[in-house]
């Protein structure tokens, strides 16, 4: 935040304080059912659809987000583990099963 002075700041904190409110809200994050295809003889195609809402408090709904998540399961010392994960954004062990 630029401030050019003690005035400008005085400004600013009054503004957050009193002026500038922001409505509380809450997220629903909703996943639909996966389909599993076999890639492999022991590799899994996952794809599953989303939808992000951001509910306000007066209970007025808008998409916040929405697509598909696309991973590469795999199977590895007797259990499974997620492999990859190119489309989505949740972070993947490059080695699953190390």
């Amino acid at each position: 935040m630029y401030c050019a002075g003690r005035g400008m700041m005085q400004d600013r904190v009054t503004a957050l304080r009193k002026a500038i409110v922001f409505e509380p809200y809450s997220y629903r994050h909703i996943v639909g059912s996966a389909l599993i295809t076999p890639v492999a003889d022991s590799s899994y195609a996952a794809e599953s659809n989303f939808h992000i809402l951001r509910i306000g408090s007066d209970g007025n709904m808008i998409t916040y987000g929405c697509g598909r998540y696309l991973d590469e399961i795999v199977q590895c010392r007797g259990g499974m583990a997620f492999a990859s994960a190119p489309s989505s954004s949740i972070p993947r062990a490059s080695t699953p099963c190390s």
